[in-house]
């Protein structure tokens, strides 16, 4: 049996949220969880067991997608693809400090999203590898001993 990867869905427009749920869900991905407002979202993805979320950027209520993308990036740090039907300069300024995964424009089409999704989880996968290279090595630089001035005396008898 093969792993799904598991989908959180973030989108304030009903019509965009069903299509993109059944885009995901077609192209053999499974959606874990929705929410329309970037509030209700958060405590989901506190709870559920969530590999990539597709985040809105602007979205109703108090809080936007790049609210929820700052909290996911400090505390969950799963990768997720912002989803948009803004590309001008200013949005996509602002969206790339949250340093995302990936960046779709609407309206997208199935081949967009299975694109980003497999390209966000292979990046995704190969910073965590890396990192957790780097932090092996550096507990290796850590536990070797280090070559002393006592330890390059020779004494004879």
């Amino acid at each position: 049996m093969s792993y799904k990867v598991k989908i959180y869905i973030v989108e304030d427009e009903y019509i965009t949220q069903a299509v993109l749920k059944n885009n995901v869900e077609e192209i053999g991905y499974t959606v874990v969880g929705m929410a329309d407002n970037a509030e209700d979202a958060w405590e989901d993805l506190q709870t559920l067991d969530v590999d990539l979320a597709l985040l809105d950027i602007n979205l109703a209520g108090e809080q936007d997608g790049i609210w929820l993308a700052k909290k996911i990036r400090e505390s969950i740090g799963i990768p997720f693809i912002f989803l948009t039907a803004y590309g001008d300069k200013a949005t996509i300024n602002t969206a790339v400090k949250t340093q995302p995964n990936g960046y779709l424009l609407k309206p997208f089409n199935e081949v967009d999203i299975y694109t980003a999704i497999e390209v966000a989880l292979n990046n995704f996968n190969h910073a965590q590898a890396s990192k957790e290279k780097m932090a092996i090595e550096k507990k290796k630089e850590i536990s070797t001993p280090r070559p002393t001035s006592l330890s390059l005396i020779h004494i004879s008898e």
